[in-house]
């Protein structure tokens, strides 16, 4: 008789354990008396700045206006912050309005979206865990954040700026790595991929490094396997950049164009996003002629900096980190003590 007949544990589906999950966070923030529903105030201004960034579109304000009058008088200070982040709360919302008025509404819809977005991120896991574990055993992957805090952290209600999603973001393309890396519809995640990545280039940059290491990857797997991989990474290759280019005029105003900024979404990230798939193309075409796995690898990294090359020869404020196009006010008061703000030679 064999072990999963005598002990059920190890074919137990565990299909309950992300519910569980969902239900003791839920209860957590619900129980607690310093969350937000309780103190009625956010844990960070960041928080607040979305609210009324929210609040200010809904009462009329352009999609492409992202000035804080309220920070500024007159100065009208610019908050390069993805409209993508704010589509859900104001959706959410929308229904509260004629019941709470619109402040009060924006602040309910803070509570409900971070939720939402946490189950999300618990339907994302046992998918990532799937290839390694099973399907049997995938749901038991919730149970590591429990020893991740910081995680679930950026769920709880009221938390409402980016960082949550770029988590997602993130396992998102990490799933899409591994299918298209087994080739399990292959090109379907090569597209996923594509959108998710591209969404996180438009939600914040921050989402670079976690490109830089996607493509890494991806490249890797594709010039050891070849065949189909390749073929997916190189679909990925030209995707990227399509989806990246097709989001500046939904991202950006007609006068903002011709931008090369690395602070927010600009067209400099379509060309990061077009070198990145020049190197997958090149890397296809190069593979169909060479035999061996070791010189495909070498002929990746060849690819990558001479991609990295291009961009700074392209974009040379890059070599000064993200945030180079920053004044010098913002620099001395945030920039100077943010770890990712720092110059690339410093880093």
């Amino acid at each position: 008789m064999s072990p999963s007949a005598n002990h059920p544990f190890y074919n137990a589906p565990y299909s309950g354990i992300p519910y569980a999950m969902f239900a003791i966070f839920f209860l957590l923030a619900l129980l607690n008396p310093n969350s937000p529903p309780y103190t009625h105030t956010l844990i960070d201004p960041d928080h607040y700045m979305r609210l009324q960034e929210v609040v200010q579109w809904m009462q009329g304000q352009s999609w492409y206006d992202l000035s804080v009058p309220r920070m500024s008088p007159g100065a009208h200070t610019i908050v390069h912050w993805a409209r993508l982040i704010d589509v859900p709360i104001a959706l959410i919302a929308l229904p509260f309005v004629p019941l709470l008025g619109l402040n009060d509404a924006v602040f309910v819809s803070s509570f409900i979206v971070p939720l939402l977005w946490f189950a999300a991120l618990l339907a994302l896991i046992p998918a990532l865990a799937r290839p390694f574990v099973g399907e049997n055993r995938a749901n038991l992957a919730c149970l590591a954040l429990l020893f991740a805090p910081m995680i679930p952290f950026c769920y709880t209600p009221g938390n409402v700026d980016h960082h949550g999603v770029q988590l997602i973001v993130a396992g998102a393309g990490l799933w899409c790595l591994s299918k298209m890396t087994l080739d399990e519809k292959g090109p379907r995640f090569a597209a996923l991929a594509a959108i998710f990545l591209a969404c996180g280039l438009w939600i914040g940059t921050e989402s670079v490094p976690w490109i830089v290491l996607f493509v890494g990857c991806l490249g890797a797997a594709a010039a050891w396997h070849g065949g189909n991989v390749a073929r997916n990474a190189a679909l990925f290759g030209l995707l990227f950049p399509i989806v990246t280019t097709a989001l500046i005029p939904l991202v950006l105003p007609v006068s903002e164009y011709s931008s090369l900024a690395l602070s927010w979404f600009s067209p400099a990230y379509a060309v990061f996003a077009a070198l990145c798939g020049g190197i997958f193309a090149a890397g296809w075409i190069s593979g169909k002629f060479v035999p061996s796995r070791s010189l495909r690898l070498l002929l990746f990294i060849l690819y990558a900096v001479a991609a990295a090359s291009a961009f700074l020869a392209l974009i040379p404020s890059s070599a000064a980190g993200p945030f180079a196009d920053y004044n010098g006010f913002d620099k001395t008061t945030s920039l100077d003590f943010i770890s990712e703000a720092q110059p690339l030679k410093n880093t």
